[in-house]
């Protein structure tokens, strides 16, 4: 079974509830160690609060004590009262959520040793293509370049016609890029990267109520305020619901193959791990009989 971290700490919490209070007493071995609480007999130490204290100004760290040793009171009083009150034992609990703890440490340590995290580009268009249906946008994205400019550059109108253009040379990019450099308050040049148009218009003060007839009726736009001009080519874009360009999705399909690898190790290890209990005859089964 390959458990996830949610799972472990959902197991974790039943049991740090019915283990806290002896923990919270075993940890004053120090003959200076001092009780700087107490609740129902149960004490709690300075050396308890060395760790939570480490680092801090004297100021922050008496208010992080106080605040803990106040935590600790009403925790200790409530679990003396559930302990009073709640006669169920936990020990089955406890160790199913150690058994759980000890295998998934052991599935990460095997995982660790044997997993390949290499992915080909063969591999990610294969898986790509043979699940292509599944990869919808839920947002529109656009591969774009801009450039935000003082309102006052005299370069502006220079980019902006270069900008225009419907495709650019080499050289008029190395250009744009120049000018950018120097005059430049924020630009973006990664044209090969795939970008929401949301997150566009947390860079660029882009306002509209269709997205989809935007992007099909500008290819440059030029935007401006009290301060500041921007720049922005369209290159390529696709709307929310289209099928998603491979580009964009390949760390998605990355981490689904990576995570296929893992469950197959897991399962391989199971596998290995039976087979040898049952050569050295480590395992039996005992007929059931019928109460």
């Amino acid at each position: 079974m390959l458990l996830t971290k949610p799972h472990i700490k959902k197991l974790a919490i039943a049991a740090l509830a019915v283990i806290m209070l002896p923990m919270a007493e075993s940890c004053h071995s120090d003959d200076d160690d001092v009780v700087v609480a107490e609740a129902y007999g149960h004490l709690l130490y300075s050396s308890d609060l060395q760790e939570l204290t480490k680092n801090m100004s004297p100021e922050d760290s008496a208010t992080a004590a106080d605040n803990y040793i106040n935590q600790w009171i009403q925790q200790t009083v409530v679990l003396e009262q559930a302990n009073s009150s709640i006669k169920k034992s936990f020990e089955k609990e406890l160790e199913a959520y150690r058994n759980s703890l000890l295998i998934y440490e052991y599935e990460q340590q095997v995982i660790k040793e044997r997993l390949d995290t290499t992915v080909s580009e063969k591999e990610l268009s294969e898986y790509y293509f043979a699940n292509e249906e599944n990869f919808t946008l839920q947002t529109s994205i656009v591969k774009c370049m801009y450039v935000k400019f003082p309102k006052d550059a005299q370069v502006i109108s220079g980019v902006k016609k270069l900008m225009e253009k419907r495709k650019l040379s080499d050289e008029e990019m190395d250009a744009i890029q120049k000018d950018a450099a120097i005059y430049a308050m924020d630009y973006n040049f990664d044209v090969d990267t795939w970008m929401p148009f949301y997150k566009l218009q947390t860079q660029v003060p882009i306002t509209t109520y269709n997205e989809e007839l935007f992007l099909k009726n500008n290819s440059t736009i030029e935007i401006s305020d009290s301060s500041s001009t921007w720049l922005v080519k369209f290159l390529e874009y696709r709307l929310a619901k289209e099928v998603s360009p491979l580009s964009f999705e390949r760390e998605h399909i990355k981490s689904i193959i990576l995570n296929s690898r893992r469950i197959d190790i897991i399962k391989e290890m199971q596998m290995e791990l039976l087979r040898d209990a049952e050569k050295e005859n480590m395992i039996k089964k005992y007929k059931i009989r019928q109460i």
